[in-house]
């Protein structure tokens, strides 16, 4: 059993589960699409406002929507690229590699198309499983994300967004493989069943099986946790 403040969980039937606050912890669905803020934008800077969006469809939210700016790069797993609206022809897909000798062996996706467009276009996103849904996460340079499903990473973009590989060791070697994502950008993940956010105050706690963890937020401070809130990237309910 894995005991943390960060995690987002998915119950199973072999786990138990203990708040350790008598305050109603803060679950609800999560987010399905990134809107710019008002005087800013997913990216944090008015200059990017128009650069990408991402919106989920479907019910449940099985396809993504993903809205580009010229030069704008897209990075999607390998085979989930589904169509491409606007004008196709002024789109280049070129394979990308991420870090393989890091995430190969531990089974974590590797391969990557990078999309690219001289003018605007709408790419459409989805998996092949019908029972897999999608949530966003909106990385504004404050707060970085560690995604500790291997399957999780469905596509990201943004200029300054940064991916890398990390070992949980804590954890048991079935659970190794995740991906750290700092930087200021959009990422899309998919699980199976329904994904909900989860919020924990400083101090709260909450118990769950390391395997239902999908992502969580992680303080770029970590020394510092005065009046911090978590945000977890979530409950994953099998159907």
């Amino acid at each position: 059993m894995l005991r943390t403040a960060h995690r987002a969980i998915r119950p199973q039937a072999s786990s138990s589960y203990l708040f350790r606050q008598c305050r109603a912890i803060q679950i609800s669905a999560a987010p399905t699409s990134e809107t710019p803020r008002v005087g800013g934008d997913a990216f944090g800077s008015s200059r990017d406002a128009a650069d990408a969006r991402f919106e989920v469809l479907g019910s449940p939210y099985s396809l993504l929507s993903v809205t580009l700016s010229a030069s704008q790069k897209l990075y999607t797993r390998r085979g989930t690229l589904v169509a491409v609206a606007g004008k196709p022809e002024n789109a280049q897909s070129t394979l990308s590699v991420l870090n393989p000798l890091g995430r190969a062996p531990f089974g974590v996706p590797f391969l990557y198309q990078r999309i690219t467009a001289s003018s605007p276009i709408t790419a459409l996103i989805s998996t092949k499983s019908p029972t897999t849904t999608f949530t966003v996460l909106h990385l504004d340079g404050t707060t970085d994300w560690m995604i500790s499903q291997r399957n999780a990473l469905l596509a990201w973009t943004g200029h300054t967004l940064s991916l890398s590989s990390r070992i949980q060791q804590s954890l048991s070697l079935a659970n190794w493989g995740s991906t750290h994502v700092t930087g200021r950008g959009l990422a899309a993940l998919s699980a199976p069943g329904q994904i909900y956010q989860l919020t924990l105050d400083e101090g709260e706690e909450f118990v769950a099986h390391p395997g239902s963890v999908v992502a969580y937020s992680i303080s770029r401070t970590p020394h510092d946790h005065s009046g911090s809130r978590v945000q977890a990237l979530a409950c994953k309910f099998p159907r």
